[in-house]
């Protein structure tokens, strides 16, 4: 539910795989180097979605959460 899978928007955003799937690691990174994956895709939803982590809108989202859970 967090981590790597939203940071990477459920992989539209990155290449998820398991963490210490060495076989799927090499997989990837054979497609990776086979250009089997839509690259600039990716790069331009990972950069469209750049602005949820800015600090200011973290900030806003956590006072927002604190406001109302009083």
């Amino acid at each position: 539910k967090s981590g790597p899978r939203e940071i990477l928007l459920n992989g539209m955003a990155g290449i998820l795989f398991p963490v210490g799937d060495h076989k799927k690691l090499a997989t990837v990174m054979t497609k990776i180097a086979g250009n089997k994956y839509d690259a600039a895709k990716m790069i331009k939803t990972a950069t469209l979605n750049l602005e949820r982590f800015n600090p200011k809108n973290i900030v806003a989202q956590f006072l927002t959460l604190i406001k109302d859970n009083k």
